[in-house]
């Protein structure tokens, strides 16, 4: 089963957004 390329750099993009998140949040508790 081939994923079309637009689901691939979508799932990045929200990989990419929750470290950031997360990264932000620990931050902010620290």
């Amino acid at each position: 089963m081939k994923l079309p390329v637009s689901f691939k750099v979508a799932v990045c993009l929200l990989a990419t957004n929750s470290q950031s998140l997360q990264t932000s949040v620990l931050s902010d508790i620290i």
